[in-house]
């Protein structure tokens, strides 16, 4: 019996997270074709338009998509180490900003208090990343 109900949730389950899932991720690579080979004028002074395809996933669908760019970048040695490293560091200290803003507003908080300390603090990590003289290696 308890069987029946487990295989029962399991099904159940398994379809809520493919209604999910797959509009979700055909969405993610509609989206990285029309980013993929445009020039963001904003990011094209400090990043490649690769490394801002990843940037910016990172920041609207989240750490993981955006990771999962990087690292399908990095393997096809479109983006170099150094800029890869750049929009990690960015990505682990300031992703997840509309959901976590929002859960936080909905509890009373200030917005921009929340926001602009992390944005601040991500800025100087990309930028101690991107520039801070290191040792060279063959990727960056």
């Amino acid at each position: 019996m308890w069987m029946k109900e487990y295989i029962e949730g399991l099904l159940s389950f398994s379809l809520r997270m493919a209604v999910v899932l797959i509009p979700l991720l055909t969405l993610l690579e509609v989206a990285k074709e029309r980013w993929e080979g445009r020039r963001w004028r904003g990011f094209s002074w400090v990043l490649s338009p690769e490394g801002t395809v990843a940037l910016l996933a990172g920041l609207i669908f989240g750490i993981l998509y955006g990771a999962g760019v990087i690292i399908a970048s990095l393997r096809q040695k479109r983006v170099k180490g150094r800029e890869a490293l750049a929009v990690v560091g960015f990505l682990s200290l300031f992703h997840a900003v509309f959901e976590d803003t929002l859960l936080f507003v909905a509890a009373g908080a200030d917005p921009l208090a929340i926001t602009v300390p992390r944005l601040m603090l991500a800025a100087a990590l990309f930028v101690l990343l991107m520039y801070l003289p290191g040792r060279p290696t063959s990727s960056s």
